[in-house]
């Protein structure tokens, strides 16, 4: 299917760099589970990836929360309020 284009099978945590034959490690934020990847997915809402090269996002702790996609950190519950690990919000 890469007729005559440099490919090359990255393990998890990379992907490939467009018609290069090298690999390179998925960004911040980003992760990529499956072996042979050409893209890095964005981390889901309530999961972070604060360094480089992750299989798998992780989930924020308890009295965290991650609102959005592609989070490199979670954010601290406002005082008085808490959340359980993975948590897109914080609740009263």
């Amino acid at each position: 299917a890469y007729f005559g284009l440099k490919y090359k099978i990255c393990a998890r945590g990379e992907r490939q760099v467009e018609n290069s034959g090298a690999c390179e490690s998925c960004p911040i934020g980003t992760f990529s589970g499956d072996e042979d990847s050409l893209l890095c997915s964005r981390c889901n809402s309530g999961r972070y990836s604060s360094t480089f090269g992750l299989s798998e996002c992780l989930e924020c702790p308890a009295n965290t929360f991650a609102p959005s996609t592609g989070t490199t950190e979670c954010e601290v519950c406002p005082r008085g309020q808490e959340s359980s690990p993975g948590a897109l919000k914080c609740t009263s």
